[in-house]
Order: structure tokens, then C-alpha cells, then sequence
């Protein structure tokens, strides 16, 4: 999906042999009747035909759910291209998910490095599923047919918003809109109406034919997801990039960032490094950040950034919106699974009822954290599971709780998910993260 300067080159080619292109011009004889002052509803003119022999199926999207929090509405909407449907379970489909990557069309990136129009491409199909009554999808032959990947079927994608509507073929009107570039269109069964969806968008320079995305971010900066940074943190090793995330935590000069993958079903987090600058970062806060990727201490977190209050500027800080913040219920067992547990780095989670069994206090007058504590837990099964706390204060902010007040507790906490040498942790920040069940 993702080459674009290929398949902008194999794109001309492509229109160069299809012979289809239209003029906005009305006094070429040779010309389609695409005007861009009144567009042509191709789309529409499709019908769905259940006796086409082609495979097909009524659906739904599939809702993920974050941990044992409610439902997210329409959260299989991975990206223009490519959602997750349900499927009756079977030896193919096991979880009941079949992961659709829509034919004959191309959308900019939304994960990974995004793309122009990314965005906008992921929130028309959500928006378009999100609102329909009903959902087929369509296979290109009399079976699902996987792609590339042998992870996603090939499909058609159709919806009505009503019981009396016709449906509507969301991948042609994907085109249609001008969000995406064409995917071996000369192979569909809806060649024709694909071509004509793309020269119309081409010659009337919609969206990724010809118009600014002027929501995406201008300068030299990778705009980029969290998810793509944890997973190829050597290859932006102090690069220039751009993220967007929720504040989690705001911790001395350090503050939390996470963002939630729909692909993963997870969120993936990062910490940022403000130094003694005044930010407005605050837990509860969706940020535009810019920066360079940096290791300290061997960990990686996002430093040098740039905010100015009184003026616009390519690389500033935006605070975007406020949030909700919810920690991400995560079990013991889960930790003890490598691939899970680096991806929970840096991510605000919480772990419910732990045993305390032993309480070890720093008490070193030279270090910072004297008074710090690290409590060494044992869930129901009997696993092991350490919490780090911050100094913990009373409400007099002077006097500090010590090992004696969780000894033999047994608690529920929430925290930043962390490594600690080679095993890992969750680290509170203050007494009230913490509550006892007796």
C-alpha cells in the first residue's frame, strides 16, 4: 500500500492505457461529462448483485476492547484501507475477525509515517461504517482471497444507511473522493467505474490529486505514530519527528505520552523530555509534539522540543484537545511475556489485587530517591510482580509513608510501565495511585 512514488508512476501508466481520461474542458468532443462544478456520482450507479457467484457476506466492523474497559465503537477501522470485520468463527477464522484490505484502491498512510490525507481517509471510512445500517462485504471471485500479506482478505466494501437505500461501494466512492491512488484497477470487476471515480478526482484535483491537506503538519520533521517509533526505535535515533499522544503522567521534567493502535489493539507510549522549559503539558491533554528521538540513561524519549506562545511555527508544540485518561487493566502474566511486556513501555497501566510481601526502602542520604520504595508483589496465581514508588507523601507534604504501611497489604496500583534492569515494573508516582483491598 504504502510506495507512493511507484505507484504515482505506475498510476500514469496505468491512465495512459486505460484511455479514459476526461476533460473538464466542454468543447472536447472526445470528453466524459466530468465537470468539477457538478461531480458525477459513480458510486452510485453501482448495484449490488448477490448472484454474481462472487463470495460476499453480510457484516459488522469489529469493536475491540480496551482490557476490560467498554467497547470502541468502530475501532476495526484500522485505516482508509483496511478494517476489521466480523466473521462466524471456524477453523479459518478463529477469533471471528476477518481483516478486510479493500481492492483496487490505495489510501495515504495514517500508521506508521503518516502520509497527507492519511487521516482523512481513515475518518471517512470510519465514518461511512460507522453510520451504516448494514454492511456486505464482496469478494473478487467465489471464495475470500488473501493478500500479499496472507494476514488480510481482498474486498469489496458495501453499505446502505437505511433499509430503503441502495448500497453504496465504498471502495469506488474512496476514489471517488479523491483519497486514494488506484490498486491494479484493471483486474476489478469494477474497472469502469473505478477509472471514472479516478479521472474525475485526478482532473478535478481532489484532495490527494492536487489539494493541501492543511492539516497535516508542514516542515522538515517525520510525522510519525508512537507505535512506528517503539517498534523501529534504532532508525530514528536522533531524528526529527512528529507525534501526537495523550499526557498520561507529568513527572518532574519528564511527561508520558501515550496513543492507542487500532491494529494492535494496544496503546504504545513514549517519554517526552521537557527540561526546565514552561510547557502547557498536562495529564489529560492530547499534544502535538515535534522533536528529535534521543537515548538517556539507555532509555529513549523525545527531547528538544520548540513553543512559542506568541507566534505560529512549523515545529511547535499543539496542544490538540483534552482527554480522558484511563489506565489499561494489565495482568501479571501478561509481563512475564516479553513481546507484550516492551510493548507496554512507557504506557499508563494498572495491576489489581498484589500481595506485598517484603518492602524495600532507599535510604542512601546521597540519592534522590531516598525513601523510595520498591514492594515485592505476588499475584492470586503466586506471580511475581514488582511496584516502584516515587517518595510517597503524606498530606502534611512532609512526612513520607514507609515499608510498615504496605507490608502484607494487599493493593491495587497504577503507574508508568517500565524496565528495570532486566525484568520489569510499574512505577507510582503518589500514595493515591495506590488503594488497599484490606
Amino acid at each position: 500500500m504504502k510506495k507512493w512514488i511507484k505507484v504515482f508512476g505506475s498510476l500514469i501508466l496505468s491512465v495512459s492505457f486505460l484511455g479514459t481520461l476526461a476533460s473538464c474542458n466542454q468543447d472536447d468532443s472526445n470528453s466524459s461529462e466530468v465537470t468539477c462544478a457538478e461531480r458525477v456520482d459513480y458510486c452510485g450507479q453501482l448495484k449490488f448483485n448477490e448472484n454474481s457467484g462472487r463470495k460476499y457476506l453480510k457484516t459488522t466492523v469489529h469493536n475491540y476492547r480496551n482490557g476490560d474497559n467498554e467497547e470502541m465503537p468502530n475501532s476495526g477501522c484500522i485505516d482508509g484501507d483496511t478494517v476489521h470485520f466480523n466473521i462466524a468463527k471456524d477453523d479459518t477464522f478463529k477469533d471471528g475477525i476477518i481483516k478486510a484490505r479493500f481492492l483496487g484502491v490505495d489510501t495515504p498512510e495514517s500508521t506508521g509515517q503518516v502520509q497527507p490525507w492519511g487521516a482523512a481517509a481513515k475518518k471517512f471510512t470510519k465514518d461511512k461504517l460507522g453510520g451504516a445500517k448494514d454492511i456486505i462485504i464482496e469478494s473478487e471471485s467465489n471464495q475470500w482471497d488473501k493478500d500479499s500479506t496472507n494476514d488480510r482478505y481482498l474486498l469489496y466494501i458495501w453499505y446502505r444507511n437505511s433499509k430503503g437505500e441502495d448500497y453504496r461501494n465504498l471502495n469506488v466512492e474512496i476514489m471517488q473522493e479523491g483519497l486514494a491512488a488506484p490498486k491494479n484497477i484493471m483486474a476489478s470487476v469494477y474497472a469502469d467505474a473505478f477509472s471514472s471515480a479516478m479521472t474525475q478526482a485526478q482532473k478535478c484535483k481532489l484532495k490527494y490529486w492536487g489539494e493541501e491537506d492543511e492539516s497535516f503538519p508542514k516542515g522538515d520533521a517525520v510525522n510519525i505514530t508512537i507505535k512506528e517509533i517503539r517498534n523501529n526505535l534504532e532508525d530514528y535515533l536522533d531524528k526529527k519527528v512528529r507525534f501526537e499522544g495523550d499526557v498520561t503522567r507529568v513527572v518532574g521534567q519528564t511527561a508520558y505520552v501515550q496513543d492507542w493502535d487500532d491494529e494492535d489493539v494496544c496503546y504504545y507510549g513514549f517519554p517526552v523530555y521537557m527540561g526546565y522549559q514552561v510547557y502547557p503539558i498536562e495529564a489529560g491533554k492530547r499534544i502535538s509534539f515535534c522533536g528529535y528521538v534521543q537515548m538517556y540513561n539507555e532509555t529513549y524519549q523525545l527531547s528538544g522540543l520548540t513553543y512559542f506562545k506568541m507566534r505560529d511555527h512549523n515545529d511547535n508544540l499543539r496542544v490538540l484537545k483534552d482527554v480522558e485518561i484511563i489506565p489499561n487493566v494489565i495482568t501479571v502474566a501478561e509481563t512475564k511475556d516479553e513481546t507484550k511486556a516492551n510493548q507496554l513501555l512507557a504506557t499508563y497501566c494498572k495491576v489489581e489485587n498484589l500481595t506485598v510481601n517484603s518492602v524495600y526502602t532507599t535510604e542512601s542520604d546521597t540519592s534522590a530517591s531516598k525513601g523510595a520504595m520498591t514492594l515485592s508483589c505476588t499475584d492470586a496465581s503466586g506471580e511475581s510482580f514488582e511496584v516502584r514508588t516515587s517518595v510517597l507523601y503524606h498530606e502534611d507534604k512532609t512526612t513520607i509513608y514507609e515499608a510498615a504501611d504496605f507490608e502484607n497489604k494487599t493493593i491495587t496500583c497504577q503507574g508508568i510501565f517500565e524496565s528495570y534492569g532486566s525484568s520489569y515494573q510499574l512505577h507510582v508516582f503518589t500514595y493515591d495511585d495506590i488503594s488497599f483491598i484490606n
